[in-house]
């Protein structure tokens, strides 16, 4: 959240028409990393938000969250909570972060659409708009198993076997090579 506009507001947009639209009839969960957005990958900070239609199904939902967080969590961590707590308590720490987020996400945005200027100047093959139509860290590249594989193997660029590839890992100094060497093994 925060990662497709810069602004964590607006990304829950989503959530809030579910929850408001729904007139009581749509219940829903949404699961909330804040691993990325806050910096605290070791951390695992997170949440879940559930909307019910009533007071009824709300106990009964909290009731079986309750075992089953006994059963498998014995003791949550507390350090990545406690640090988001401080920067959302205070106004200048929690305006820098909406700052840092606004730059990660043009960040993101520049090296979508470098990726793109870059296999459109080699023509190739593929359909690969969706590079820049896509939000967040992440893209689905299309790319195939084999072609994982070879992007690895012969040009260290590494990837989810399933063609994912995470925009993070781009940089001015590596994209031109990223979308060249995607270029030579979809050829």
């Amino acid at each position: 959240q925060g990662f497709a506009t810069g602004n964590p507001d607006n990304d829950a947009w989503a959530i809030r028409h579910f929850a408001t639209r729904s007139a009581g009839t749509l219940e829903f969960a949404v699961a909330q990393s804040f691993s990325k957005n806050f910096g605290l990958y070791g951390e695992r900070c997170g949440a879940l938000h559930i909307v019910t239609r009533d007071q009824a199904s709300a106990a009964n939902v909290e009731a079986v969250l309750k075992k089953i967080s006994r059963a498998e969590i014995t003791s949550t961590p507390g350090f990545g909570a406690k640090v988001i707590a401080t920067i959302m308590k205070d106004e200048k720490l929690r305006e820098q972060w909406y700052r840092d987020l606004q730059t990660m996400s043009g960040r993101l945005r520049d090296m979508r659409g470098r990726l793109l200027e870059g296999l459109i100047r080699r023509e190739t093959p593929g359909n690969w708009g969706h590079l820049v139509t896509d939000i967040g860290m992440f893209s689905m590249t299309g790319l195939s198993q084999e072609q994982v594989v070879a992007l690895r193997e012969r040009f260290h660029v590494y990837l989810l076997p399933t063609g994912r590839l995470s925009m993070t890992g781009l940089t001015h100094d590596n994209v031109e090579y990223v979308a060249e060497s995607i270029d030579k093994v979809v050829r």
